[in-house]
């Protein structure tokens, strides 16, 4: 594809593996690119990166990582009730009751000390890295 200009070359990695620009191609127009030294299907991949590295349109800059995802208070909020609901059929009374089911759930104490911990993040959600509880693990006893 021939292009007519390329700007704005910065690192697209750390590696230095392909460079992301902006080129004017003259079928396309102005557009957002990645040239990668690797890409055979645009030739023209390969020749904007070596020119690139060449210093032709200036240097390029160096990459700049994204900052680190912080949770929402609504992503935090989702994530506890999906957790809660991989739990809920721990709440159904014959699971764990050892007279209607067998085998029964010997441990429910335990989730529903896991889901008391969850659930404070369901009805008050807090923006953040949280640290979840982890998931007891199923005890089944046969009667």
């Amino acid at each position: 594809m021939e292009y007519t200009s390329v700007t704005n070359p910065i690192w697209a990695d750390a590696e230095h593996s392909a460079i992301n620009c902006i080129v004017d191609f003259v079928d396309v127009g102005t557009v957002p690119f990645t040239a990668n030294p690797l890409d055979t299907s645009n030739p023209s991949s390969k020749q904007i990166f070596d020119e690139c590295v060449a210093g032709d349109y200036g240097p390029v800059a160096e990459y700049i990582p994204p900052a680190p995802y912080v949770p929402t208070a609504n992503d935090n909020k989702n994530t506890a009730v999906s957790l809660l609901q991989g739990t809920d059929w721990t709440q159904i009374p014959s699971v764990s009751d050892p007279s209607l089911s067998n085998p029964y759930l010997a441990n429910k104490l335990a989730f529903d000390q896991y889901r008391n911990d969850v659930r404070q993040y369901a009805v008050y959600p807090v923006e953040g890295n949280v640290t979840w509880p982890t998931v007891p693990v199923e005890n089944w006893v046969k009667v």
